[in-house]
């Protein structure tokens, strides 16, 4: 409820005539996974590689150079199946070979927060935000096929999970004005947040612990509204 509550406001500022200026913009982006949530460490990694990100959002500038926005965005970081499964028979002697078949880690992140924007030239802009808000994360659906030299199972797999949980997201954009109301940007913005993964296995359920955490660099149509 109290997310229902921080949005209705955030959406009903860019409702509200009394801004000086704002803006949308929507635009893709290459999404570099970093720190542990890029390692191949089979503890705490994730064995992630470089995916994409689509997203939109909005700003109002009502003071100065101040103003509020919102941003949501989708990311999807495929998984390093091959360095997997090599992790994997190097920390089981009993394992002669594996082969490994997975799907992308995914991300839907919505934030919302202060933005800084600094109009330097007449067609040249840049803005800054530092966001909080929330992201909602799914782990990769993974079959594995081993190679044992003696005994074992023909497959195994382990089954999605998901979590949500708070998330940061801090960003700069440079932006070149077309047109009056079209202007091209670029990108870089950082996105962290922390899962509790949930999984069963014979014992129960048990939790892993995740940093998902990523740079965006990216291209965006802005329109001045």
């Amino acid at each position: 409820m109290k997310y229902h509550s921080i949005w209705l406001v955030f959406f009903s500022l860019f409702l509200t005539p009394v801004f000086a200026q704002s803006f949308i913009s929507i635009g893709g982006s290459a999404s570099i996974p970093v720190g542990s949530y890029a390692s191949s460490d089979l503890n705490n990694g994730c064995f992630t590689s470089p995916g994409v990100s689509f997203g939109v959002d909005g700003v109002r500038v009502f003071y100065k150079n101040f103003g509020v926005g919102a941003d949501v965005a989708y990311g999807a970081h495929p998984v390093k199946a091959s360095e997997l499964a090599t992790a994997l028979v190097n920390n089981d002697p009993f394992l002669s070979d594996m082969y490994v078949r997975s799907d992308p880690y995914t991300s839907i992140t919505a934030v919302a927060g202060p933005y800084y924007v600094w109009q330097f030239s007449r067609r040249m802009v840049l803005d800054f935000k530092a966001l909080g808000g929330i992201m909602y994360s799914k782990t990769p659906f993974l079959l594995f096929e081993p190679e044992y030299f003696m005994v074992g199972p023909d497959y195994y797999k382990t089954t999605s999970s998901t979590d949500k949980s708070f998330a940061f997201k801090a960003g700069a954009r440079f932006q070149y004005q077309l047109t009056n109301t079209i202007i091209l940007g670029l990108s870089d913005d950082y996105v962290f947040s922390k899962m509790s993964y949930g999984f069963y296995n014979s014992r129960g359920l048990y939790y892993k612990n995740k940093n998902i955490s990523f740079i965006d660099c990216g291209l965006n149509v802005v329109l001045k509204i």
